[in-house]
């Protein structure tokens, strides 16, 4: 979706199009997403996405926070976030609805586990993700600086690419928890969230046509 034409309309909007990094995504599972092509896929879309919310913190002047969106969120009011919060999400998903998915994500751990800061991921779901600037770019160096160890992430864990599970591991890497974001509704799960006090609106496509909603992909293949 290009929306470099918003640039004309509003003097605080900066659209890059960029490189579609994420469409390799749609057709890894389970089963594939340790084949060559598709972790060096994986790994660009993790190397893309640190890049680009760089950017966005620079172009924003280095915010106290960040909101980071996408295409189908709506914020329709001022939100508000719990103190001692870093980084705010639904934290809906979990590692034990699956088998294959606990031990992934024992397998992560055990590699959180070499760095001294870290503290356990097991929960996630950063959609939309809310986050303190200066505590994710404390994360971030922390990734970086033991990178030989966490580039290993992308061969045990599937859909690790996804902002909604790297940002958690971020933050774990510096002992911050994914903190449950009570202002935060999602249309596919509440069907009253047109008249709800949510300020947060996850999964609104009202603008969009059937064909272009986000199509479930089995991980299992």
């Amino acid at each position: 979706m290009d929306f470099c034409y918003l640039e004309d309309k509003f003097d605080n909007l900066k659209f890059d199009m960029g490189e579609d990094t994420v469409g390799a995504y749609m057709k890894m599972t389970f089963n594939n997403f340790t084949e060559p092509d598709n972790q060096v896929a994986v790994k660009k879309i993790i190397a893309t996405m640190l890049e680009r919310v760089q950017k966005g913190i620079e172009y924003c002047g280095n915010p106290d926070w960040i909101f980071m969106t996408e295409p189908d969120v709506l914020l329709r009011d001022k939100f508000s976030v719990p103190e001692n919060a870093k980084l705010l999400g639904t934290r809906l998903n979990y590692a034990w609805d699956l088998p294959v998915r606990v031990d992934q994500y024992i397998k992560l751990n055990e590699i959180l586990s070499k760095i001294d800061t870290s503290i356990p991921m097991f929960r996630w779901g950063a959609v939309p993700p809310i986050f303190h600037t200066e505590s994710y770019l404390k994360s971030v160096k922390i990734y970086k600086d033991n990178f030989d160890v966490m580039d290993k992430i992308t061969e045990i864990l599937f859909g690790v690419n996804c902002f909604d599970v790297i940002l958690p591991i971020l933050f774990a890497l510096s002992g911050e928890e994914e903190v449950y974001n009570s202002e935060t509704v999602e249309c596919l799960r509440d069907p009253s969230w047109k008249t709800s006090s949510h300020p947060i609106v996850h999964q609104w496509r009202e603008m969009y046509d059937q064909d272009e909603y986000y199509k479930y992909i089995d991980p299992l293949g």
